[in-house]
């Protein structure tokens, strides 16, 4: 299943162009993947059996095979990356921060349902022009990896009952898709 991640990624973990590691003069992960982890694809078993049981209209129960893959969470990983907001840190470091080991773990946590979700930290920030606070909150990295694969698995699971005049938060459709429309 491709996630639309560029191809040329090196050994390395080398970012994409517009990745804010580079405008941040940071360097690239120090975790060594092969260059199959870093293409952004995951062509798991279970996914494939997931994708025909919503071809067939069955029930999808796999789910959580597929969540605790470790190759699947390395998927995850590179795929938000690339993301302003990931190299903001958290409680726990940054995207880049994480070792190899952490997959595997997480991915056996996730497998003995004792995973649990870091709480958010809340800051309040001054809004542009203006004396006023606002929130911002700011998620666990480790979090938003878990949350990308949940994303991803419920976007092939209910991307196609929607109607194709919707277009609000969904793949390859934007505002000016619909005005085109």
């Amino acid at each position: 299943m491709e996630f639309g991640i560029l191809q040329h990624l090196g050994k390395c973990g080398e970012r994409r162009n517009r990745s804010t590691g580079l405008i941040a003069g940071q360097g690239s992960s120090l975790i060594q993947f092969t260059d199959f982890e870093l293409s952004g694809s995951y062509k798991g078993e279970q996914l494939f059996k997931l994708k025909s049981n919503i071809i067939k209209r069955k029930k999808a129960n796999n789910l959580s095979n597929i969540l605790s893959d470790p190759k699947f969470l390395i998927t995850c990983w590179v795929r938000i990356r690339p993301n302003k907001g990931s190299l903001t840190p958290a409680f726990d470091g940054s995207v880049d921060g994480i070792n190899l080991s952490w997959f595997t773990e997480t991915a056996k946590q996730i497998r003995n349902g004792k995973y649990q979700f870091k709480v958010a930290r809340r800051k309040h920030i001054l809004k542009p022009n203006s004396d006023k606070l606002k929130p911002l909150t700011m998620l666990s990295s480790k979090d938003k990896i878990l949350q990308e694969g949940m994303r991803f698995l419920l976007e092939i699971i209910f991307e196609p009952s929607f109607k194709d005049n919707s277009y609000g938060w969904r793949p390859n459709r934007r505002c000016l898709t619909a005005i085109n429309d």
